[in-house]
């Protein structure tokens, strides 16, 4: 059985990450250090904001972590 991400993923549907799933993803130990990041323009701002939190499109992240390689 797919996953929920496997099912976006073939609807052509780039899902949301919040902040605490993109700092795991780029192996950043902190939300502060995340916002210091993009503050600093070594990060892209978030996408979306959603009641207050910080939102990425997985393609942005994916992007970066290709950059940082």
């Amino acid at each position: 059985m797919p996953s929920d991400l496997q099912t976006l993923e073939q609807l052509g549907i780039d899902p949301l990450l919040p902040g605490s799933t993109v700092c795991a993803a780029m192996g950043i130990k902190a939300r502060e250090t995340l916002s210091r990041r993009v503050s600093r323009g070594e990060f892209p701002k978030p996408d979306k904001q959603i009641n207050g939190k910080n939102f990425w499109f997985r393609s942005t992240v994916l992007r970066e972590q290709g950059k940082a390689a």
